[in-house]
């Protein structure tokens, strides 16, 4: 029991897994994230738990050496730049319950090649997948046909592959 703040609670492997949980509704932010007696720059994976709701503005903001990060299902909501400047992350699976993704949610994470946008989300902020170099397919909800363009409102947010000059619609 972590009572209703979120907060490390565990840290096991080689000491670079970290689970986060709490106990009530609650968002995930960045001075979460980066409390307590460990190395955030050195967490290459992380597990939100099933009671946050909101992974907040900034959460993991420049986790360079984050690889991958399991969501909870409790989670409805991916804040403005929550994974802002992770690099090293290859892959992020968006759970069901996911109904919104922020602004620049994803910027810069130049190591994530894949997305796959589940059909829960209902709106999306401008830019969400902007300077992530190795994208090279978006999948599900708002995908175009051929899994190279996100278009939401009848704006274009991303392109795959990663500098892609023009989309015609």
């Amino acid at each position: 029991d972590c009572g209703f703040v979120p907060k490390l609670i565990s840290i096991y492997n080689d000491d670079s897994t970290y689970k986060i949980a709490c106990d009530g509704n609650t968002t995930l932010s960045q001075s979460n994230v980066r409390s307590g007696d460990y190395d955030y720059s050195a967490m290459t994976s992380a597990v939100v738990g099933d009671c946050v709701t909101r992974i907040g503005d900034w959460a993991f903001l420049d986790c360079t050496s984050l690889t991958s990060c399991t969501i909870g299902s409790g989670v409805t909501s991916i804040s403005y730049q929550a994974f802002t400047g992770c690099t090293s992350l290859t892959s992020i699976d968006i759970p069901d319950n996911v109904t919104s993704i922020g602004m620049y949610a994803f910027y810069g994470c130049s190591g994530l090649t894949s997305v796959t946008i589940p059909d829960s989300v209902v709106s999306i902020g401008k830019s969400p997948f902007s300077a992530c170099t190795s994208l090279s397919e978006i999948r599900g909800k708002f995908a175009t046909d051929d899994n190279k363009a996100l278009i939401y409102n009848d704006a274009l947010l991303a392109f795959a592959p990663y500098g892609m000059t023009g989309y015609i619609i």
